[in-house]
């Protein structure tokens, strides 16, 4: 089982090494195009794969995502792309159903690491710091955004990430209810924010705050205002 695992890992280094080397287009009926949406279905594909995967007890908790984030740092993403947001939200995503003492999904006869670790406090700590570093990266790309004024991406990205804030964080936390605030308030600070969505939005937490008992969503929802265009 060992060498299997070895084995295993050396395949996933071997097809994170890859990603720098991806050319940045590809012939498609001829015609040259960017390859980054490639990049993005490949990467979501592996990321749940990678939630699966157990830690090597010679590597660290979760290793081969960090690996991943590395790559993903130092990866040249087109300025105009919104491929890089996006592959952090799923990164998010990933990370936060690694937090859950049972996992969705399983391939057979392998423990992954929510038999490893369940829910225990040290690896959910990994799990915290890691999420931090993707959503301030999140974060530098929407000023960014604001600074090359590509403002509806912008307001896009803010929804979000907000939205990726109040399913997966836990908003009793005063400083992630901060934040989502403020990523409201950035989505539609210059009239770019879908207001059907956010309207939507605002139903799905002042029910949730009613199915909670109130806290946290309730003073959520209240800090919230709609602009009407």
């Amino acid at each position: 089982m060992y060498t299997l695992s070895s084995t295993a890992d050396a395949c996933f280094k071997a097809a994170l090494s890859l990603i720098p080397e991806l050319p940045k287009t590809v012939e498609c009926d001829g015609k040259p195009r960017s390859s980054e949406s490639y990049l993005v279905s490949y990467l979501c594909h592996f990321l749940s794969t990678l939630l699966v995967v157990p830690d090597s007890p010679e590597q660290g908790v979760l290793y081969l995502t960090r690996g991943l984030l590395n790559v993903l740092q130092h990866y040249t993403w087109e300025p105009t792309s919104s491929a890089k947001p996006v592959v952090y939200l799923h990164v998010l995503d990933m990370l936060s159903t690694a937090a859950q003492e049972t996992y969705p999904y399983h391939i057979e006869k392998v423990d992954s690491n929510d038999s490893l670790y369940g829910s225990d406090p040290k690896f959910i700590m990994e799990i915290n710091k890691m999420c931090s570093i993707i959503v301030a990266e999140i974060l530098d790309h929407l000023q960014y955004l604001g600074k090359s004024e590509q403002l509806p991406k912008q307001a896009q990205l803010a929804m979000d990430l907000f939205s990726h804030i109040v399913v997966r964080a836990d908003l009793t936390e005063p400083t992630l209810a901060t934040l989502a605030v403020n990523l409201w308030n950035l989505a539609q600070r210059h009239g770019f924010m879908d207001n059907k969505l956010a309207g939507r939005t605002l139903e799905y937490l002042k029910k949730k705050s009613v199915q909670q008992g109130g806290n946290p969503y309730g003073e959520l929802a209240a800090k919230l205002q709609l602009k009407r265009i």
